[in-house]
């Protein structure tokens, strides 16, 4: 592993950076996909910084077939470059944010894993872990709050990007504070393959954003599943807002409703919703209920960087209506508030008895490592000010371990599961002689 102070000042990830990505399983070859970062010492005692693919079975945990594939290892200042691309990858700074994702194209029988790396994507066979192509934003990193890169129909990714300049509009290929359409797919020698930018989102107010570091990329991108009106396929972008005193969004945070055939390119988005001013440093989710869709969204409401503050806001729910347009005022929302947003997951029996969880973060982003213990909370899906749950109801019983950042809870097979800086926490039904709560396990 790396330690977090040779990266940067800031020391986002404390003490050291390992995995910083959310790994991907493929059950077409029982494989989990996973980025590792480190510092190796290499011939000569030359110190070098390595990021590495490795395949492995999803059964034992075993490397499989020509596992891990090295993807740049450098040394201090120095980068890599990538076929196609003229600016480098320096394995120091740049690490893998967003999570991974496996797409499964006729031509590639063995899968195809995409992998973001800071500024740069890129694409392996599924079992060989050969590099079958790359991509720059030429701008800003790939991250969006841990998110995973988002993979829509046709073989079209969606990444969102951060701080850096714009000239896509412009003719140019550099695409900072962006919502990119890139498609994967074999060129016309039929003998390879690269990735194809089809489309993109911008806000009108990037270079406002580019100067004031209020990325696009901090809040995570969502597709939601075909929707009423003249505009069907959409995806759901926001990213920071307010920060040392300065708006680039009058009156806060916009969060932005674009379509997925006409993105709109340099401010076209379909509406603009004003959210908290601190904006989005965490990812949405959606659920179709019986009565209709909703879109949580869970921001903060100021951050300053200057002073290391941060004031939260409530998790807030957003209708969608007849027209498939978000309604402009929330519809509900949680009495707590979370000091720096969250990131909510659903869980339902199929449009009726929807549940949304979150995992709250009592520290602020600046506290390294976080001190105090995660909260894990449950909502009534149809209306956020109902409280089914949270962990500190029975802290006895139910205290998850000590927080990290831009954690989602995953639910499966009846239970939920929060990782934290120390252990894996699983809540399921518990049967309890003093109350039907729930209980946890390490």
């Amino acid at each position: 592993m790396v330690p977090c102070a040779e990266i940067n000042k800031n020391c986002n990830i404390y003490p050291v950076v390992g995995i910083t990505a959310t790994p991907v399983i493929s059950l077409l070859n029982n494989t989990i996909y996973v980025v590792v970062r480190t510092k190796d010492n290499g011939a000569g005692d030359v110190i070098k910084y390595t990021e590495k693919l490795h395949a492995l079975d999803l059964g034992t945990g075993q490397e499989k077939a020509n596992s891990p594939a090295t993807v740049c290892s450098a040394e201090k200042g120095k980068g890599c470059t990538f076929p196609g691309q003229t600016s480098a990858l320096l394995p120091q700074y740049s690490y893998s944010r967003a999570g991974l994702v496996f797409i499964t194209p006729t031509s590639l029988p063995n899968g195809v894993v995409m992998l973001p790396l800071g500024s740069f994507l890129l694409a392996y066979d599924g079992a060989s872990l050969a590099m079958l192509a790359s991509w720059t934003t030429n701008s800003g990193g790939i991250w969006g709050a841990g998110g995973g890169l988002v993979a829509g129909p046709q073989g079209n990714l969606y990444a969102v990007t951060g701080d850096g300049p714009y000239t896509a509009s412009s003719g140019g290929t550099a695409y900072g504070d962006s919502v990119v359409k890139l498609n994967f797919a074999l060129k016309k020698d039929k003998a390879s393959y690269s990735f194809t930018v089809q489309d993109s989102f911008t806000p009108e107010d990037q270079d406002c954003r580019r100067i004031n570091d209020q990325d696009l990329a901090s809040g995570g991108l969502m597709l939601l599943p075909p929707q009423p009106g003249a505009a069907p396929d959409i995806l759901i972008a926001a990213g920071k807002g307010f920060d040392e005193g300065i708006y680039c969004d009058p009156g806060g945070a916009a969060v932005y409703r674009v379509s997925r055939t006409a993105m709109g390119k340099l401010g076209g988005e379909l509406q603009t919703l004003q959210g908290p001013a601190g904006g989005y440093w965490s990812q949405p989710a959606f659920w179709q209920g019986a009565r209709g869709g909703y879109v949580y969204l869970s921001g903060i409401v100021t951050s300053d960087s200057s002073i290391q503050t941060y004031i939260g806001d409530s998790m807030r729910a957003y209708s969608i209506g007849s027209d498939g347009s978000l309604s402009t005022a929330s519809t509900s929302a949680t009495t707590n508030t979370f000091l720096v947003g969250s990131s909510p997951a659903v869980s339902s029996n199929g449009t009726q008895e929807g549940i949304v969880w979150t995992i709250e973060r009592p520290d602020h982003l600046f506290t390294k490592p976080g001190a105090l213990a995660a909260v894990l909370h449950a909502y009534d899906a149809t209306n956020l000010a109902i409280e089914l749950y949270n962990s500190n109801q029975n802290r006895s019983r139910d205290v998850a371990g000590a927080s990290v950042k831009f954690q989602v809870p995953t639910v499966a097979n009846g239970n939920v599961y929060v990782g934290t800086q120390t252990e894996l926490d699983v809540y399921g039904l518990c049967p309890c002689p003093e109350d039907d709560n729930r209980r946890h396990s390490h």
